[in-house]
């Protein structure tokens, strides 16, 4: 199989989201998006879930784990197939690119970092 670059994206909560959904019954949700390198979509999407659940815990690092908001990671992901959108963040440079078994910068997933990708 061939290596190809794939749009894996996907849905997290805030530390500040999650208390206010928590709090005041809201369903805030932020979303990203990251390059995986994989020879499938099944590979690239399974490491994405990887990524994206470390990701949250780096979120909720300084919150303590017995706060009653505090949840695992469980929010929507996918491997981007809408050629619309994989064309507008081709030329993105800052959206972050790993490969299989590579974690990206944290910092770098911020949706703000690479102008909130939305379809």
């Amino acid at each position: 199989m061939t290596v190809q670059r794939r749009l894996f994206r996907f849905g997290f909560e805030t530390p500040h989201d999650a208390r206010l959904n928590y709090e005041q019954g809201t369903d805030f949700e932020s979303s990203t998006c990251l390059w995986i390198a994989s020879e499938s979509d099944e590979e690239a999407l399974e490491w994405g879930r990887a990524i994206a659940a470390d990701y949250s815990s780096w979120l909720f690092r300084e919150v303590p784990a017995q706060t009653p908001w505090v949840a695992g990671w469980n929010h929507a992901c996918w491997i981007e197939d809408d050629p619309t959108i994989l064309k507008s963040v081709t030329e993105i440079q800052s959206i972050p690119a790993v490969r299989i078994g590579e974690m990206p910068n944290f910092q770098a997933l911020d949706p703000l970092a690479h102008g909130d990708v939305r379809s």
